[in-house]
């Protein structure tokens, strides 16, 4: 089987438009045929709210495809942002990750914006902003925010960078009960390097939760 995926369709011109209505209906490409002995699954992709600037798709077009709508959900978001990526860390920095935890209304864009052209979050600048972090960890740095929040706001506004900036500075953890008592295993190392370095408080709290599941899962084998 073979996968063509036309994806942010609804941004092409109508030139464009029309050759992808060439492919849907008839498998072929300006006279060239696709192979008749491999199977064509044809998808497509596109933001479809008044917020966007896209092209209005000839209802023939889309009658050709079998529509429905994705609405993820924050806590879907969330479950894949503590995902590990392919160096097997978080796929979002836990400041961020956190953050949302604790403000779930401020992972997408406010709706019915009075000025479009004004710099928001969303969950691609989000996941952007972590990126920068997880390159340059010295930036999340509780003690000075002020580089923290002039960063934040390029990504995700500055209505939103300054309350990002005072959750890094007045509740951020780099570690948290959940993730010694939910993923003692995969965070073990991590829990260890924080003690050993770490004086503060809440190094203090992990060095204890790390005994405690010590002994909890010795007594468990």
């Amino acid at each position: 089987d073979v996968v063509v995926l036309f994806d942010e369709m609804n941004r092409a011109h109508k030139d464009v438009l029309q050759t992808v209505f060439q492919v849907v209906l008839d498998r072929e490409v300006q006279g060239w045929k696709f192979p008749t002995n491999i199977k064509i699954n044809v998808y497509a992709a596109g933001n479809c709210s008044d917020d966007y600037d896209v092209t209005m798709m000839d209802p023939a077009l889309v009658d050709r495809f079998f529509r429905f709508e994705l609405m993820p959900t924050n806590e879907e978001w969330l479950d894949w942002a503590k995902g590990e990526d392919e160096n097997g860390i978080a796929r979002v920095h836990p400041a961020v990750s956190q953050f949302i935890m604790k403000n779930p209304q401020m992972l997408d864009p406010p709706i019915n914006m009075d000025d479009t052209e004004e710099k928001c979050q969303s969950r691609r600048s989000w996941t952007r902003l972590s990126d920068t972090f997880k390159r340059n960890t010295e930036l999340v740095d509780p003690s000075n925010t002020t580089m923290l929040q002039l960063l934040a706001a390029g990504f995700v506004g500055t209505k939103v960078a300054p309350k990002f900036a005072e959750f890094v500075r007045n509740e951020f953890r780099q570690l948290m009960a959940t993730d010694i008592l939910d993923n003692f295993d995969k965070m073990e190392k991590t829990i260890r390097e924080q003690c050993e370095k770490g004086t503060a408080e809440s190094a203090a709290n992990a060095r204890v939760m790390v005994e405690l599941c010590t002994d909890l899962l010795k007594k468990e084998n």
